[in-house]
């Protein structure tokens, strides 16, 4: 037994008196030294810790704007991400018509999926709470009586975040808001938001969206 209950030990036990001053002991003996020991290495682990953060400047461009992240799987700007919620549909705000085939589309799929039905989060400003990418998701799912919806919210204002991939469109950042303050709402797909990655590369920006189950419960017709 004896033997058995020393293969366990750290060989830092042996360092307080060798090989015969540990088998002197007993085994609740044997178990108080290796809680000793274990509660040391530990202590020690946290101090080297301590001592590695604190000689670590922060780093504020990973950071982002409001202590979100940005996707791993992406190379942009973190401080464009400003973090994920789940809110009530009603905080959005919708900038854009939805097109019935598309809603008729989304609704289908809905359909087949049960109870639980997995979507991108929704894309939405994070000063005003409009929405950047997402208005068929948000329509949809609110007519299915979903009331909290994956969110990611982003810094609209970033030079990153460009309203349509086409650089001849005429439709700007402040034509958005302005609809949403006009109480007015633009075509459908009259945006096509992007995100501007490192070397230039643009991206749909619903490329931020993490893929969310939504409980859809018993659909509604």
């Amino acid at each position: 037994m004896r033997s058995g209950v020393m293969l366990l030990l750290p060989w830092h036990a042996f360092a307080f008196g060798g090989r015969a001053f540990v088998e002197r002991l007993s085994v609740p003996q044997i178990s108080t030294v290796v809680a000793a020991l274990t509660q040391s290495q530990m202590h020690r682990r946290r101090q080297l810790c301590t001592m590695q953060l604190s000689g670590s400047p922060e780093m504020e461009h990973v950071r982002g704007g409001l202590g979100g992240l940005a996707p791993m799987h992406l190379n942009v700007d973190s401080r464009l991400i400003h973090g994920f919620r789940w809110v009530e549909s009603s905080e959005l705000v919708q900038h854009e018509e939805v097109r019935s085939d598309k809603s008729d589309a989304l609704r289908n799929y809905l359909s087949t999926q049960g109870r639980y039905a997995t979507i991108p989060a929704i894309v939405a400003c994070s000063r005003t709470g409009v929405i950047i990418d997402g208005h068929h998701r948000h329509c949809v799912l609110q007519q299915l009586g979903v009331q909290v919806l994956p969110v990611v919210y982003i810094d609209y204002s970033h030079e990153d975040v460009l309203v349509h991939d086409d650089p001849d469109t005429t439709l700007c950042k402040q034509d958005v808001i302005n609809c949403v303050c006009n109480k007015t709402l633009l075509p459908p797909k009259s945006t096509k938001h992007v995100v501007r990655a490192a070397g230039g590369a643009l991206l749909p920006i619903v490329c931020l969206s993490p893929n969310c189950p939504i409980a859809i419960g018993k659909m509604r017709h």
